[in-house]
């Protein structure tokens, strides 16, 4: 059963319009009568929708009423009112309101205007669920991948050092190479000399 909070200066209507949302299926956790009234039992009964008359006595009306119920609690309202003034009409779209019913009110059109407001509303809670679903995802792909590439910038570079170390060994082993085949050309000429030498004293 969904919750909503009636907010109306005016008792009758007020009243009525709780009797009419009971009898759709309704719970009403409440009815607040000023703007102030209207958050302090939204933030203690947190309903799922509501119904905030815009010109109400006090320092707040229903309009600022409903730009801090959306900000700080995320509970849609929909305006009801008597006054059609474009100054109101244009105030009124600043707390981008989930609907707007005319006093007197038509009972014919709260219903549809109330299963509207809170599919839109569970359509957005869905949509948010999704997007942080996947900024969730990407976020830890991001990780995945950032992890990948320092260990990718580690292998390089340890490649880049084994091929280092190699070219130097290579370069130690022709060294030694260049020395070895000096040293068996020196070799082979003392041996050669010697074998000079030993025939010449035979001869003698």
């Amino acid at each position: 059963m969904h919750k909503i909070l009636v907010v109306d200066d005016e008792a009758v209507i007020a009243s009525a319009l709780q009797e009419r949302l009971t009898k759709m299926g309704y719970e009403v956790v409440g009815w607040a009568s000023s703007g102030e009234a209207a958050i302090e039992m939204a933030e203690r009964r947190r309903p799922e929708l509501i119904f905030m008359d815009i010109v109400m006595p006090g320092k707040m009306d229903g309009i600022e009423a409903a730009q801090i119920i959306k900000k700080e609690l995320d509970i849609p309202v929909i305006f009801i009112t008597g006054h059609l003034d474009d100054q109101y009409i244009e105030r009124a779209k600043g707390a981008d309101p989930y609907g707007y019913l005319v006093k007197p009110i038509d009972t014919r059109k709260i219903k549809p205007v109330v299963e509207m407001a809170l599919y839109r509303k569970d359509m957005e809670r869905r949509l948010q669920k999704l997007h942080d679903e996947l900024e969730q995802k990407v976020g830890e792909r991001t990780a995945e991948l950032s992890v990948a590439n320092d260990q990718l910038r580690e292998e390089v570079c340890d490649r880049k050092k084994a091929e280092e170390i190699l070219k130097k060994r290579e370069k130690d082993l022709e060294g030694k190479r260049i020395r070895l085949e000096e040293l068996n050309a020196a070799l082979k000429i003392l041996l050669e000399k010697r074998m000079r030498t030993g025939k010449s004293l035979k001869r003698k």
